[in-house]
């Protein structure tokens, strides 16, 4: 019973995560667009979009943050895998445990370095200034730190997977 509820909660964190790669993507699209409307306006109007270049250097965190947990979720993060293909399947998962938890440990120290500059970020509605238009800089705080706490979730989750596939025998889904 409680095996079969954390699978279906690890299926509903993955559809999130699903979600959240999805908005990242549409948030791609939109910045080239500003770009792209940007460059053009600037070139052929002499009449460049105020803030375009602080929107795009703030959405690349937004983004970035925003799809870590699915890429990981997905398996898709770059590993160097000459060494790790050559290991037997038990060190191999010793390797993704030890992965696991070291990624646990880092995301948890970014989200204690970033948790008090975020709380300060929000209490004063920190913004940036670009010409006439000010751009809000805390929801892009708080998007790192909610991409560091699902990516926190997504490394539990792995390393729960890891520790099955160590403990069951070959052959014997988790």
């Amino acid at each position: 019973m409680f095996l079969t509820h954390l699978i279906k909660s690890e299926r509903r964190f993955a559809s999130f995560c699903s979600v959240m790669n999805a908005v990242g993507s549409v948030w791609i699209v939109l910045i080239m667009v500003l770009i792209m409307t940007d460059v053009t306006g600037r070139v052929v109007l002499n009449a460049p979009i105020d803030g375009t270049s602080e929107m795009a250097k703030l959405s690349l965190v937004g983004i970035v943050f925003l799809q870590l947990a699915y890429v990981l979720g997905q398996n898709r993060h770059i590993r160097a895998t000459m060494v790790y293909q050559r290991l037997g399947p038990a060190k191999q998962e010793m390797v993704n445990v030890l992965a696991c938890a070291l990624g646990i440990a880092l995301f948890y120290l970014l989200v204690q370095s970033n948790w008090h500059t975020t709380v300060v970020s929000v209490a004063t509605l920190e913004y940036e200034m670009a010409s006439k238009l000010h751009v809000p800089v805390f929801p892009f705080r708080i998007l790192l730190l909610v991409g560091c706490v699902l990516m926190i979730i997504q490394f539990v989750i792995n390393l729960r997977q890891s520790l099955v596939r160590l403990i069951k025998p070959s052959g014997v889904n988790s």
